[in-house]
């Protein structure tokens, strides 16, 4: 890791947690947001302890990821714990530096219980996380998102970077129709599509990969809902791009994008 670099979150978790703090990360960066976590930015050869500490003391704010395996088990996330802890000590007085962030209905970590949580699972439990990483961390992923509301786009240099910005771009645009939290089990439809967009972000085409075919209402729905969010991203770097997507289809009616999911219980 450059040593450098001031990241604006950090991201904490056990490793049985690592695949959905993954998928947190992931949606963060799509929303602009510059986050630290271990697997991606400590550098091979590196001391872990220093790198962890060091991007500590430089980040603006700390998520404590937390579930049943993790705050039933003792390992390196209660050493960051107490390294965050360290650290927010040295902040000014109310200060907000250390979100518990709960992955699931699970207890608090004795070290966190004087700080208010955020439930991840509950409707508004991803609002409220990201409502307090912008009023903590100013200005991470504000000109982003005004950018790609306004059609400008981020510069993707390759459709899988397109990608994220297409999914950020169709969720800011279908607000009440995300499923919010972990999906269930069983989904009505999954679909995966690919869409060709123009110089402009014009939507000029659409081609099903994988099609449910069990539900056509979805099929239409989804067609739909791509159309109506055009103009997209401008594509500016590539041109013009085709990306693809798998949808993901709860009985509500409401939908994640395998892109941003946050994952199925």
């Amino acid at each position: 890791m450059d040593s450098g670099n001031a990241h604006q979150v950090f991201l904490s978790y056990a490793r049985p947690d690592e695949s959905r703090v993954r998928r947190i990360h992931e949606r963060l960066q799509s929303e602009g947001i510059d986050c630290w976590l271990d697997r991606e930015d400590i550098a091979p050869g590196a001391t872990w302890e220093h790198e962890v500490k060091h991007a500590l003391r430089k980040a603006k704010l700390v998520l404590v990821c937390l579930s049943k395996q993790s705050t039933a088990r003792d390992g390196f996330l209660q050493k960051e714990i107490r390294w965050a802890l360290d650290t927010w000590n040295h902040k000014a007085p109310g200060q907000i530096f250390l979100i518990p962030v709960k992955l699931e209905e699970c207890d608090i970590d004795e070290q966190l219980g004087q700080f208010h949580w955020v439930d991840l699972w509950e409707d508004r439990g991803w609002q409220r996380l990201l409502d307090q990483i912008h009023r903590c961390a100013p200005g991470s992923g504000h000109a982003q998102r005004l950018s790609q509301s306004s059609g400008q786009g981020p510069h993707a240099l390759t459709a899988q970077a397109y990608r994220r910005d297409a999914a950020s771009h169709l969720y800011a645009a279908n607000a009440n129709r995300i499923y919010k939290g972990m999906l269930q089990p069983q989904l009505y439809a999954i679909g995966v599509l690919d869409v060709d967009i123009d110089r402009q972000g014009q939507v000029v085409a659409m081609n099903w990969r994988r099609a449910p075919q069990h539900a056509p209402e979805v099929m239409a729905e989804i067609v739909r809902t791509v159309r109506a969010a055009a103009p997209f991203p401008v594509p500016a770097r590539l041109g013009k791009v085709t990306y693809t997507d798998v949808w993901l289809w709860d009985k509500s009616g409401k939908f994640q994008l395998d892109t941003l999911t946050e994952g199925q219980l």
